[in-house]
């Protein structure tokens, strides 16, 4: 009896074609968001493994208090990119766990978030809390295979950690408002901008600010253009 082996010819999808991946993304000295110069993002192809650009932060959890701001654009394409805290040792695939994050979800026709005010609070099932999840990031995360590639860029994007100070506000003269807060918070700064739209400005408030007891208080004239004011801790 004879027996002839040989190999087969090994072959290749052709459809879908293949694609090229690309991940580029990170600092920019740019100004696609709107904000001021330098901003964070770029091009993001989806793929199924994970990258991230983001900054080191002191290791935290749900049992702090936790808030981010900034700006996005996102001027073309579809796919799924993140922004928030997470953690650098779990980034996997799909739904990666100690993540808590806005998703900017371009494959349908919308994106929802907070603009101009209107708030939306989302609750965690009490579960989630329980279980736990641990945060030493903040920045953007790629993580999801769906869409055809985006282009995202944010700016001003700032983030605390903890209890968050209060900013009050009083008349103490005719054409003077005195702006306050806790002087056990360290490190903010005020700013001010002339809108809350998107493309607002914020710049450093430049009035002298100056220590009232157990607050840092600075004036301001209320005869000047309506401006709004926040903390930022850089």
């Amino acid at each position: 009896m004879r027996i002839q082996a040989g190999m087969a010819a090994t072959t290749h999808a052709t459809d879908p074609a293949p694609r090229q991946i690309v991940k580029k993304f990170g600092f920019n000295s740019s100004t696609n968001a709107g904000g001021s110069v330098g901003e964070i993002g770029g091009y993001i192809t989806p793929a199924g493994e994970p990258a991230f650009y983001g900054k080191v932060i002191t290791p935290t959890s749900f049992n702090d208090s936790l808030s981010a701001s900034g700006i996005l654009n996102v001027p073309q394409g579809s796919g799924h990119t993140l922004v928030g805290f997470f953690n650098a040792d779990t980034v996997n695939e799909w739904r990666t766990p100690n993540t808590i994050a806005l998703r900017i979800y371009g494959r349908g026709a919308y994106i929802i978030v907070t603009l101009d005010g209107q708030a939306v609070t989302l609750n965690l099932d009490p579960g989630h809390k329980q279980i736990g999840a641990h945060f030493d990031r903040f920045g953007m995360i790629t993580t999801h295979i769906d869409g055809g590639g985006q282009t995202v860029y944010f700016d001003d994007l700032t983030y605390t950690m903890g209890i968050l100070p209060r900013l009050n506000s009083a008349k103490t003269a005719p054409e003077v408002a005195l702006l306050e807060w806790p002087t056990n918070y360290t490190g903010f700064m005020l700013e001010s901008a002339l809108g809350l739209g998107a493309g607002s400005l914020w710049r450093p408030f430049t009035n002298l600010v100056a220590v009232n007891g157990s607050d840092f208080s600075a004036s301001v004239s209320t005869t000047n253009a309506a401006q709004f004011f926040r903390l930022r801790k850089p």
